[in-house]
């Protein structure tokens, strides 16, 4: 795991990006089913629920298994924003190698500058189990 947080920690490092964003690239490292690489790209601040800090959120991304399988998601997140961090929870729709899992997802976002930010994040798929993914966001 060690060998994945390097190249992840030399991409932060090059990144310069507007300060207004409201896309995002997220790389990660996962581990559960599958264990590997997650990449995947959120379109931020799709709807706001009657608050400003508030805010419901689109994801898409994928994740392949050093064995070479792979799942292929669709997230909804609701998001409560906050100065430092973000606490966000939604329902997931997975894809993996050919059969669905549906899943719900809880995790949150704390912010090293104003475009990079580190996130962790829980998902429970009901027919695939339990996997986790730590990684780096890049906003736009």
């Amino acid at each position: 795991m060690k060998k994945l947080f390097i190249p992840l920690a030399a991409l932060s490092l090059g990144a310069a990006h507007a300060q207004d964003a409201n896309f995002t690239v997220n790389v990660a490292g996962v581990l559960g089913d599958p264990t590997g690489v997650s990449l995947s790209s959120t379109l931020l601040h799709v709807f706001g629920l009657n608050d400003n800090n508030l805010k419901l959120n689109l994801r898409a991304g994928a994740e392949f298994d050093f064995s070479g399988r792979y799942a292929v998601n669709l997230d909804a997140l609701a998001t409560l924003e906050q100065l430092d961090y973000n606490i966000y929870g939604g329902s997931t729709l997975g894809f993996l190698n050919g059969g669905v899992a549906p899943g719900v997802i809880l995790g949150g976002t704390l912010f090293l500058t104003n475009n990079i930010d580190l996130f962790l994040e829980g998902q429970y798929a009901f027919n695939r189990g339990f996997n986790s993914r730590v990684g780096v966001s890049f906003r736009f």
